[in-house]
């Protein structure tokens, strides 16, 4: 990334945390809740404080430390927030990779925190999609069923969505954790996995187009709420 790049990057986006002083403006999500909601440790905390089932969790740069015991032999790798590397005309995504902690407690691991989860397996995909008190769920599968890991990695023409009916009492936590994040908008993943319904992670600036099929109505929803906050 060149200096003008990065130039840009920085005060557009320093341009962007200032408009926080409009404080009569309609906001989807507030800048500030945004931040904060981003903030992957502190989601965690605040589904499970609302009783959502969150998988085991250890945050740490420490390749001594007693993952095996805590988490498992084979953990989830995950990024403590989100990684877009710019590698001159190409950018590096990090996602969730499924690995044997024998192969990251090596002599770089202590170079940056990471977070460990326990794995969940098998398990099926679920986008929640909250908006105000709306909400939408979509079962994420591939041609041959549920997928391990993230389905991401995945190409598009390789992944189906369709309508998935949440427990009420779920749903209800899922519009509850939105709340309580200061949110009016969060797009919620979760995995159902032995029965129970766990919290992956919620992305209060989460893309929604791609769910958006003939006749759902989340763009009508997301104008609505702008157009008519306290409705």
């Amino acid at each position: 990334m060149t200096t003008t790049e990065q130039l840009e990057r920085s005060q557009w986006s320093g341009a962007m945390r200032g408009m926080m002083l409009f404080d009569h403006a309609i906001w989807m999500n507030h800048p500030a809740e945004t931040y904060q909601a981003e903030s992957k440790p502190y989601q965690l905390r605040r589904a499970a404080a609302l009783g959502f089932d969150v998988p085991s969790t250890l945050v740490t740069n420490d390749p001594k430390a007693d993952v095996p015991g805590k988490i498992g032999t084979r953990i989830a790798l995950k990024s403590v927030d989100t990684v877009l590397l710019q590698d001159e005309h190409y950018q590096h995504f990090g996602y969730t990779t499924l690995i044997d902690w024998a192969k990251c407690a090596d002599e770089h691991f202590h170079f940056a925190p990471a977070t460990c989860q326990s794995v969940l397996a098998p398990k099926l995909d679920l986008r929640v999609t909250v908006v105000g008190d709306r909400l939408w769920c979509d079962a994420i599968t591939s041609e041959h069923g549920a997928i391990d890991g993230d389905w991401r990695v995945l190409a598009k023409n390789e992944i189906s969505y369709r309508d998935y009916d949440l427990p009420m009492d779920i749903a209800e936590r899922c519009r509850s954790l939105v709340r309580d994040l200061g949110l009016r908008f969060g797009a919620i993943d979760l995995a159902h996995s032995d029965e129970r319904y766990w919290f992956i992670e919620i992305n209060p600036t989460g893309e929604w187009g791609w769910l958006d099929r003939e006749g759902r109505g989340l763009s009508a929803a997301i104008a609505e709420e702008l157009a008519c906050p306290s409705c």
